[in-house]
Formats: C-alpha cells, structure tokens, sequence
C-alpha cells in the first residue's frame, strides 16, 4: 500500500517527459520505451496517470500475471490515479503471444474500468495491447465500449 504512495509522490516530483498522449501511436511509443513490455514472457498491465494537458505524471505496474491472464483491481487502478491526481488514465497490457487481439476478458475488464472511471471523473481513455515483437492494438479504437 505505502510502495504506491511512496511512488506516486516521487513520479509528482519529475517533469513529464512523455507529452501530449493524444494518439494510441505516442501511447504505443511511450509503452515500448518506458515500460519494455518486449521483455516480459508474462502478462503484465500497467496504469498510465496523465494530468489535464494529457502529459504522463505516473504509471505503475498494476499486475503480473500468467502467460495468457493477469488479475485486474479495478479499486486498486484507481487508488493509484486518485494519489496521483490524474486527470485521465490509460491501461497497457502485454500478450506475450504476439497477437495483438484483446480477448473477452480484455474487453471486459476495460468496460468496468471505463465505467469507473466515468462514476469517479477520472476518464479510461484506451486500453492498448502490446506484443514483444512491438506491435500493438487500442481497443478503444476496436470496440463498442466508448
């Protein structure tokens, strides 16, 4: 519990250095250079915490599943955007399969999380999947969610 709080109030402390996240292709870029989902052999979602102008404030490792599902806290993705005073947020999530296509269950824990956020004013903007070959897929640009 005090791990997150403890990075949240370091990651406040820095400058962004990711800006304008207006596009899953900057989302996609920012994944693959600071999070390196490439190299993981299991599935791992990220929260991505971004202020008003849309600049990322703070991200953190979520979960560390299995190779093919990994455990979603809806209340814990938002204890960690509410310590970070995000405006929005944006998951991220590997398949280290190499497909890029979100399951049921992807959709799904996207569709709860969106509701959340919408009930707490704190927006899901997308849910990107990345794969280790640097592929990747939104599924807000794929799905009847939003």
């Amino acid at each position: 519990m005090y791990k997150v709080y403890d990075l949240a109030l370091k990651v406040l402390e820095e400058k962004p250095i990711y800006t304008d996240m207006a596009n899953s292709t900057k989302v996609a870029e920012f994944i693959n250079a600071a999070i390196q989902p490439q190299t993981f052999a299991e599935e791992r979602m990220y929260i991505i915490a971004l202020s008003t102008k849309g600049d990322v404030i703070g991200y953190i490792e979520h979960s560390k599943g299995t190779l093919n599902s990994s455990l979603v806290d809806v209340a814990g993705i938002f204890k960690f955007a509410l310590l970070c005073n995000a405006n929005s947020i944006i998951l991220t999530h590997n398949h280290p399969s190499g497909s890029t296509t979100p399951s049921q269950e992807d959709i799904e824990v996207t569709r709860r999380v969106k509701d959340a956020g919408d009930l707490l004013s704190v927006p899901l903007l997308d849910h990107i999947i990345t794969t280790p070959s640097g592929d990747y897929d939104s599924i807000r640009s794929n799905s009847t969610i939003w």
